[in-house]
């Protein structure tokens, strides 16, 4: 059975108008005499198949209240009336009271068989829109009143909506009138209906209100809506209302509202501010009086009475010193001393408990008394010189006080004051508050120096007020020289001395004017008088003196200024006493111990008197004969002498002789340079020449060079000397001839072994100075890389004991051969910590090279034994045959001690070092 639950479509009543179908249908009720639609019902749609084959026989329906509405079950039996089987068809279910029809719920009848019957039922909740009363259920096949309706018994109720509110009863308590309190109550529909739109009024106190509230709307069965109510008391006493809500199908909700309006004691100040007359400073204002009452409906308690921060306000009489009743006053008097200049404020606060808090706003002026004050407080009036008078200086006399002062007296005192003068005064009436008036004073020194007074301005009332005045009297500018004579002597080069010329006075010079007269051997050399002296200023003016002739030569200095005047001083000078000639003199290289050729000089005296040399000073590696020292020479005669150089070490070499004559020192600078003697040296301490095959040769070059200053003799040569000498030769020189000092030349050695041998050694004379000599050293092997030496025998050594020896892989072909492995057999063990670089750190054996190898001969027992060292590489391999014998120890020798090894071999792999052990 498929069924439509009237919710969608029980709520809205079909009307006239909304469709051709609607109206038909409407009117087919109309005749059959049936009940028309309700207002707000609808009427379920016609099945558009026909229906007079199925017939309703039976139809039938119970209510059950709930939280939520009305929960209707109902059932309805069909029956086929036809002969042949119906299809599917449509029940369609209504509330009917047989005057206003419905909808709620469609149901389906399956195919129904001929004369066959079933029945159908339902369950669901009654439209809320729905009034209360007794319904009886309609089931319907086809349209309202057709054959095909039948309705049941009514058996249905549906329940009214119910409002209803908790709680029922709002108590506020007691509330201080002009506060609030406030309580919410919640509106319920406990019916089982649609309540309609909920009402919320008042009937009682109006100072009960609603403060907010969410009943604007229906409310459905189980639905709520609150309601905050405020209580707001504005008299005392006890207050009631009643809150209701109501609704038009839901009823009436009541909540009876009660509360207390409690009175209080409220104090007020009047006036509530004052503003006292200006008052002079530390004076004291009239009174004000303020009155203080109780407005409030309650005893108030004892006012306390107070000012705020300032101190310039007092209380000086108070009535309040008892609690007010309703309407009740007192007093408090203020008054206004102000200390500082200024408007003041605080307040004025009486409280009492109960009665809360008043306050009056207090304020006054402070006015300040009559004060001159004057502008500047210290004045220095421009310096002046005596006898003239300075520019004017105006000083401002101000009246800093808020009242009009007496008329000011201005006066000039202190001890200087006669040299102050008032020139204008413009203070000649009161001054207002704020007011101004000027003092002109001039400065008129009558002495140099500083001179103070004091400007004094006094009213009553204004007080007095001063000014420090500072003057300076000075003096006129005047030059003044430092010398006014200066002797230059005698000089034969030029001779500079500085004059300093200075402004005595205290005011500037003119520009100076600077001026030489005399003879020309005297000459301005700098000036910087060239700009005006300030008072105490200084200038120079250089002047040299370059003598000639033989004569005393004069000039005259003078330095001229406006204003300054002139100051001279006298100049006077000599022409040189004494000369030496020539005035230097250079020896040239002279070699070491050697002396020189002898020099003459030749000492002249220019003065117009003869002079006696009383010294003679001579610096230096130089010989000085005396036939000048000790002599006197004649006016304008002259005195001869020798010098010879004698250089006792190489090198440049300075010194002079001074003669002193009559005071006067003259002096010749020499010089010359000692040579050192030819000196041989080589760059080679000792050469190895590496190794080689016979027949094969080998080069090495030896430098000469000559440390000395002079050259050889002759030319350089090497002889070579020793048990090899035959194989060693010199093979190409390029000493061609003596050397010179500094200079070098190279030797070109070539060894030529012609044997087989371990070593090969001679040595390498340089013939010359120093003869130096070089070692020469090389060792000859079979071409190839070979085992040096081939063979060795150890000897006879005691058992336990240790003996080396180094051989060497050698190398005499003109490529780079690797080796990679070194091996030997016990007792010939591997002497790592000794001379031994194969492999460890050479892998290449480099042409004409070698590398070294340690072995130990360690005998372990008494008797011969032979074994063979082989060393490895990309050339094959190298040998060499080792002998030895061991021989029983002595008693009481030494184990062996020092370095120790049990390596028998070496190899180089991946190039890792890895060494084997016996």
């Amino acid at each position: 059975m498929r069924r439509t639950s009237a919710a969608a479509w029980s709520g809205h009543a079909w009307t006239q108008g909304r469709s051709a179908v609607t109206a038909l249908l409407a009117l087919t009720l109309l005749v059959a005499g049936n009940a028309v639609l309700a207002p707000g019902a609808q009427a379920m749609p016609a099945d558009p198949q026909p229906t007079y084959q199925l017939r309703v026989t039976a139809a039938y329906a119970t209510s059950t209240a709930t939280t939520t509405g009305t929960t209707i079950k109902s059932s309805a039996t069909i029956k086929n009336v036809s002969g042949v089987r119906q299809p599917t068809r449509s029940v369609r279910l209504y509330l009917t009271d047989g005057t206003t029809t419905y909808g709620l719920a469609t149901t389906t009848v399956a195919s129904l068989a001929p004369s066959k019957s079933t029945t159908v039922r339902d369950t669901t909740t009654a439209p809320l829109r729905v009034p209360a009363g007794r319904y009886a259920l309609r089931a319907c096949l086809g349209p309202i009143g057709s054959q095909s309706c039948r309705d049941s018994s009514p058996t249905i109720t549906i329940g009214a909506a119910r409002l209803a509110a908790s709680p029922t009863t709002l108590a506020f308590g007691q509330v201080p009138v002009g506060e609030t309190s406030t309580k919410e109550v919640t509106i319920t529909n406990r019916g089982h209906a649609t309540s309609g739109t909920v009402t919320i009024s008042f009937n009682g106190d109006p100072a009960f209100t609603a403060q907010s509230s969410t009943c604007g709307s229906s409310l459905d069965p189980g639905d709520s809506c609150r309601v905050k109510v405020t209580y707001a008391p504005t008299t005392p006493g006890e207050a009631a209302s009643n809150l209701i809500a109501s609704s038009p199908r839901g009823g009436i909700a009541s909540v009876d509202l009660t509360g207390t309006g409690l009175g209080a004691a409220t104090l007020s100040i009047s006036p509530d501010s004052a503003l006292y007359d200006d008052t002079l400073l530390d004076a004291t204002s009239e009174p004000v009086t303020f009155t203080v009452t109780n407005t409030g409906n309650l005893p108030s308690g004892v006012p306390v009475v107070s000012l705020g921060g300032s101190t310039e306000f007092d209380i000086t009489t108070t009535t309040c010193t008892a609690a007010l009743a309703p309407g009740a006053t007192c007093t408090v008097t203020a008054t206004f001393t102000p200390t500082t200049r200024g408007a003041a404020t605080t307040d004025l606060t009486v409280s009492a408990t109960p009665g809360g808090t008043t306050t009056a706003e207090l304020t006054g002026t402070g006015l300040a008394p009559a004060e001159l004050s004057l502008d500047p407080a210290t004045a220095a009036l421009p310096a002046t010189v005596i006898g003239q008078q300075s520019e004017a200086r105006t000083f401002t006399l101000t009246n800093d006080g808020d009242v009009t002062t007496g008329t000011p007296t201005i006066a000039l005192t202190g001890d200087d004051a006669a040299q102050f003068t008032i020139d204008d005064n413009a203070c000649t009436a009161a001054l207002p508050a704020g007011a101004s008036c000027t003092i002109d004073v001039l400065f008129a020194p009558t002495a140099a120096g500083q001179a103070t007074a004091s400007l004094t301005a006094s009213a009553t009332p204004g007080a007095t007020t001063t000014s420090d005045l500072t003057g300076l009297g000075q003096t006129e500018p005047a030059l003044s020289i430092d010398t006014t004579a200066y002797d230059y002597g005698y000089t034969g080069a030029a001779s500079q001395h500085t004059f300093t010329i200075t402004n005595d006075g205290d005011t500037p010079t003119g520009v100076p004017t600077v001026d030489l007269t005399g003879d020309t051997a005297f000459t301005i050399t700098t000036n910087t008088c060239t700009t005006a002296l300030a008072g105490d200023a200084t200038c120079t003016v250089e002047v040299t003196y370059t003598g000639t002739g033989t004569n005393q030569q004069t000039a005259q200095l003078s330095v001229t200024a406006t204003p300054g005047g002139t100051v001279t001083t006298d100049l006077t000078g000599s022409p040189l006493a004494l000369t030496i000639a020539p005035t230097t003199y250079n020896f040239g290289g002279i070699p070491v111990g050697d002396t020189s050729d002898t020099q003459s000089f030749t000492l002249t005296n220019h003065r117009l008197t003869a002079v006696f040399v009383s010294s003679q000073t001579i610096i230096g590696p130089f010989a000085i004969d005396s036939s000048c020292v000790a002599a006197t020479v004649p006016a304008q005669g002259t005195c001869t002498f020798t010098a010879r150089f004698a250089p006792a070490s190489s090198g440049p070499a300075t010194g002079y002789v001074e003669y002193v004559a009559n005071g006067t020192a003259v002096r010749v600078d020499l010089s010359g340079t000692g040579l050192a003697p030819a000196a041989l040296t080589v760059d080679r301490s000792a050469i190895q020449f590496g190794a080689y095959a016979p027949s094969t040769t080998g080069t090495q070059v030896l430098t000469v060079t000559n440390t000395g200053d002079l050259a050889t003799a002759a030319t350089p040569t090497v002889t070579i000397s020793g048990t090899d000498a035959i194989e060693f030769t010199v093979q190409d020189t390029t000493c061609s001839g003596p050397l010179a000092g500094g200079a070098s030349c190279t030797v070109t050695l070539q060894f030529a072994p012609l044997t087989l041998a371990d070593e090969k050694s001679a040595t390498a004379t340089v013939n010359g100075p120093g003869a130096p000599t070089v070692p020469l050293a090389g060792v000859s092997a079979p071409l190839g890389v070979t085992m040096v030496p081939a063979v060795y025998d150890y000897g006879a050594q005691p058992v336990g004991s240790s003996t080396i020896k180094v051989f060497r892989v050698v190398n005499t072909t003109e490529s780079g051969a690797p080796i990679n492995s070194v091996s030997s057999q016990t007792p010939f063990m591997l002497d790592i910590p000794g001379d031994f670089t194969c492999v460890l750190s050479i892998d290449v054996i480099q042409p004409h090279s070698w590398c070294t190898i340690s072995i130990a001969f360690r005998p372990t027992s008494a008797g011969p034994v032979t074994r063979t060292l082989t060393a490895g590489g990309d050339f094959g391999s190298a040998s060499a045959t080792m002998n030895g014998t061991g021989v029983p120890a002595r008693p009481g020798s030494a184990a062996i001690n020092g370095r120790t090894s049990t390596a028998t071999s070496v190899t180089r792999h991946h190039g890792e070092v890895v060494v084997g052990r016996d």
